[in-house]
């Protein structure tokens, strides 16, 4: 918040309960969720059920003027406060002699205006009433903003065809706004619109074509979540209980074979140099997909069909019980970056 918006906001608040130089309201949200089972205890708060919490401010109209990353829902608001960012700003002076409005949870913070507890004058009187007022302010926001996060937090998962460009971005601690874009499902571009339009139209052939070749029939089974309801997995059929499916039709392979295609660099099929054989590339995006396929619906095998007008290859992919570790990766990102951008985006 820039020097002249910190001036506009004290004034709005000053006109609407009196008090000067305040900067904001400051108050913290909880949203239920369903916990992680090894940190169970950890998201249960003091109303008994489990949530995550987000720190927040806004002016005297309800606007958001900060939200940051959220806490378990056992945390306390102080303690919340005093790890936040917003919070440094303060106590490095970067907001001048200004002040947040904060309920009593907040009363060890010499930059939140608490309500008094003993009221014995006048003036304390018109100062809690002030504060009421204002406080009132960030409960409707809050009010308003639960019902739409709770379906944004239902809706908005990260879907396992999406997981490689996640664990990229983790990986370079980069998160460009056309990440965001496609998780939201915002970025489509004109460039690969052919692509798509290829792979949709060819699916049930390359499906059909299996069966033909293996006398097995696929089963649709619909989307598989994760434990903590962040992650969401919907694989191509199940070919057993123990067995899943993945076809692509591959548009920069329509003119040619599988091997053929697997000579070039960024074709997502290589060629093993032990067994002479093709291969799925362990760096590409496919492999991250099939793998959390593999870790939400429990099964141990995947079939990767890869199917051209010229040939199906048909490569089994073993779930790699090492790859478990990126779904807390994954968790983490949904909870410190992907959530607060959709809470950004109300």
């Amino acid at each position: 918040m820039s020097y002249n918006d910190r001036i506009l906001v004290a004034q709005e608040i000053q006109r609407f309960c009196g008090m000067p130089n305040v900067v904001g309201v400051l108050g913290c949200m909880h949203v239920r969720i369903k916990p992680p089972p090894e940190e169970e205890m950890l998201f249960l708060n003091s109303m008994d059920y489990h949530s995550i919490m987000f720190q927040m401010i806004c002016d005297s109209q309800g606007n958001l003027l900060s939200a940051e990353n959220q806490w378990p829902g056992s945390t306390s608001e102080q303690s919340i406060w005093e790890s936040s960012k917003i919070c440094q700003q303060f106590k490095s002076g970067r907001h001048g002699h200004s002040w947040l409005i904060g309920a009593s949870c907040y009363s060890l913070e010499k930059h939140v205006l608490t309500p008094l507890a003993y009221v014995r004058k006048r003036s304390s009187m018109r100062y809690n009433e002030a504060h009421f007022k204002i406080q009132t302010v960030i409960q409707k926001t809050f009010g308003a903003l639960k019902s739409r996060f709770r379906t944004a937090y239902r809706k908005k998962r990260v879907t396992a065809s999406n997981f490689g460009l996640v664990l990229k971005a983790v990986k370079r601690n980069s998160y460009p706004p056309s990440l965001f874009k496609t998780l939201l499902g915002q970025y489509n571009l004109k460039q690969g619109a052919h692509a798509c339009d290829w792979g949709i139209l060819h699916e049930p052939k390359a499906k059909q074509e299996y069966t033909e070749r293996t006398g097995v029939t696929i089963q649709e089974r619909g989307v598989f979540l994760s434990d903590s309801g962040l992650l969401s997995g919907f694989p191509d059929g199940m070919v057993s209980d123990d067995c899943i499916i993945e076809v692509k039709c591959p548009y920069a392979a329509r003119t040619k074979t599988n091997l053929q295609a697997a000579e070039r660099k960024d074709f997502f099929l290589e060629l093993d140099e032990v067994t002479g054989l093709l291969k799925l590339k362990q760096t590409h995006n496919h492999w991250h997909q099939i793998q959390g396929n593999l870790h939400l619906t429990g099964a141990n095998n995947c079939h990767l069909v890869v199917w051209t007008p010229l040939d199906l290859v048909i490569l089994l992919i073993h779930k790699d019980p090492a790859w478990a570790n990126n779904i807390k990766i994954l968790e983490t990102f949904y909870k410190d970056c992907f959530l607060p951008h959709i809470l950004s985006q109300m």
